[in-house]
């Protein structure tokens, strides 16, 4: 049965690389389901209990499976960033950053499953990094003057990597260390502020802004930064992701539609999303190359989701009652589901897609976590490389990567691991070039994820 699954999935990735062309015609409704391990037919959502009304919000599900935001109120309270996480039943919240004019946060989780929060503050001009240790947040000022536009990411290592604009229209790269330290280069000119950063397998940035009304891709090579453009168009907002075959995608808000992007061997591909074109974007990929993206429109003020399939880009209106849409996150749950959040300036929201707000309390318990692989490095591989689990009790597991007939070609791991995280190596050196699926079995339950093989 493994070998059938298999063949199914290798087919269908195959055929989603095959099936590029432009000009793709929308979805028939009965491919709207944005994946296959559903349990519901339709969007849910939740309106969390915070205490002040937000203007902007950031998500992401933390390791359990249960979202966690950072937030800045409509108008200041006592205090400018707070954070809230879902525990099942409640929303819990602590304060980040107490002073005036600090806000509009973007929120990372740490490879070791903490939260992040990356963020500027107006009145001194300068942009800050939060962390939390325990219960308690702290924060350090690393960069003045300041000129609006951040992104960053974590690399396997626990590394913190951010690209942002600071004066006279300049684009820098900086690192924060494991142990605290920071280090910066100047990268390029820049004639916009929005910019976005992702990093590929082997922990190098990429990252995409316009200059001169064109938007150019920038990535950091052994040599040094090295670019290339990819298409003339005016960025309202922009983000940026490698998939699990390392193809890279960016989604952006242009002056009158939202476009989609993706890197091929013969360069840059584009495709309109919508022509319903707003102010504010995010993207999601699954390892599979399947895009899942929200987006608002700026003439109804509607929270939008769009995904590709392999007929085309299904879109649709997920929330329309308000002023809604403003500065929506999109994150991937196990299942491949997803989950958004986004502002309505006078609350937020949470909507997904899969099972219940009952079933996801029980189900996503965060005293049981979903645990499983979190991560491949390098992907493709070479030689070999790393497969980061995440266990969620001790006890007996085995790691195994099949070929596209199902059939086991490496035994990585069969033994006992403790609970947290873990680290297996993988040997590919005499494995032949293709797709493979890593699976991951114990404690009556299995994960499996998706790894390339290139010689």
């Amino acid at each position: 049965m493994f070998g059938t699954e298999a063949r199914r999935i290798v087919l269908a990735a195959g055929l989603m690389i095959l099936l590029f062309p432009c000009g793709l015609r929308a979805a028939p409704f009965s491919e709207r389901l944005p994946s296959t391990g559903d349990v519901s037919d339709t969007w849910l959502r939740m309106t969390p209990e915070l205490s002040y009304p937000t203007q902007t919000t950031s998500m992401v599900l933390s390791d359990a499976q249960l979202p966690m935001l950072c937030y800045k109120p409509t108008y200041w309270q006592g205090c400018s960033v707070l954070f809230a996480e879902y525990d099942g039943d409640q929303w819990n919240e602590s304060e980040v950053d107490c002073e005036q004019y600090s806000g509009s946060g973007r929120l990372f989780l740490s490879p070791d499953g903490e939260p992040v929060i990356l963020y500027g503050n107006s009145y001194q001009n300068d942009y800050r990094y939060a962390w939390r240790d325990g219960d308690q947040w702290s924060w350090e000022a690393f960069w003045s003057p300041t000129a609006g536009g951040i992104d960053g990411a974590f690399d396997s290592s626990g590394c913190f990597h951010t690209m942002f604009v600071g004066d006279a229209g300049t684009v820098y790269y900086g690192i924060r260390d494991t142990t605290g330290a920071w280090s910066f280069e100047e990268v390029g000119p820049c004639t916009n502020t929005p910019v976005a950063l992702c990093l590929d397998s082997l922990g190098m940035p990429h990252a995409v802004w316009q200059n001169d009304y064109n938007l150019h891709h920038y990535w950091l090579t052994g040599s040094g930064w090295e670019s290339e453009p990819i298409m003339g168009e005016y960025l309202e907002e922009l983000a940026l992701e490698f998939d699990g075959q390392g193809v890279l995608h960016l989604v952006f808000q242009g002056a009158s539609d939202i476009v989609y992007c993706r890197r091929t061997a013969g360069g840059w591909e584009n495709e309109v999303v919508d022509d319903m074109s707003g102010l504010y974007c995010d993207l999601a990929v699954a390892d599979d190359g399947t895009v899942h993206v929200a987006y608002n429109d700026g003439l109804n003020y509607d929270l939008r989701y769009a995904r590709r399939t392999l007929s085309g880009w299904w879109t649709e209106v997920v929330t329309w009652e308000g002023s809604c849409g403003h500065s929506p996150s999109i994150d991937l749950d196990e299942l491949g589901n997803p989950w958004m959040c986004h502002s309505r300036f006078d609350s937020c929201e949470v909507v997904w897609w899969g099972e219940d707000t009952s079933a996801v309390a029980h189900r996503q318990s965060p005293v049981t976590p979903a645990g499983g692989i979190s991560g491949i490095a390098p992907n493709p591989m070479s030689s070999g490389g790393m497969v980061h689990l995440s266990i969620p009790q001790a006890g007996s597991y085995s790691l195994t990567l099949y070929d596209a007939l199902g059939r086991s070609t490496v035994v990585s791991m069969d033994g006992w691991l403790p609970p947290g995280r873990s680290q297996v190596h993988v040997d590919a050196e005499s494995l032949p070039s293709g797709g493979y699926i890593a699976v991951l079995r114990g404690g009556g339950r299995q994960w499996s994820r998706r790894v390339l093989v290139l010689h």
